[in-house]
């Protein structure tokens, strides 16, 4: 049921983290990355994107113009379904500096930091497109049964 699928690991540099989620989505599928580092990987599991918790988030609540390091409050990461209230890694490093990755704070605003910090990773996959919801409303009491 899960895929394998190309994770793009492009960056952008420390400063950079003033960007939307469409400029993110931009670095993330880009080639600027650490000298030597690859652009891209494949695999089951990964890690969200900073794209993701951006677009997780109806425009009508919180105007996609909004910097992810500016999503803090109630109209984005309070209306965002990915919102843990934690330190959250994601898959895209800075380009700048060796080991300093993206993360979401705990209160919903992107920043960037070395990862040698014990943040939570939220496991991410793509499921086949002939897997479908068979029962459940998707809650943590009533999860969905998925079949294919």
């Amino acid at each position: 049921m899960v895929q394998n699928v190309t994770w793009y690991l492009g960056g952008t540099a420390q400063a950079t983290r003033d960007a939307t989620a469409d400029d993110f989505y931009g670095y993330e599928r880009g080639t600027t990355v650490y000298s030597g580092r690859p652009t891209e990987a494949t695999g089951y599991i990964g890690l969200m994107y900073p794209s993701d918790y951006g677009y997780s988030v109806l425009a009508s609540s919180c105007a996609r113009t909004i910097y992810l390091s500016s999503y803090g409050n109630s109209t984005c990461a309070g209306e965002s379904w990915l919102y843990g209230n934690g330190f959250e890694w994601t898959i895209t490093p800075t380009s700048s500096v060796s080991f300093y990755v993206f993360y979401f704070s705990s209160t919903g605003d992107l920043i960037d930091y070395q990862v040698n910090d014990g943040f939570a990773a939220r496991p991410v996959l793509y499921l086949d497109s002939s897997v479908y919801v068979i029962d459940g409303s998707g809650t943590m009491f009533d999860p969905y049964i998925i079949g294919m």
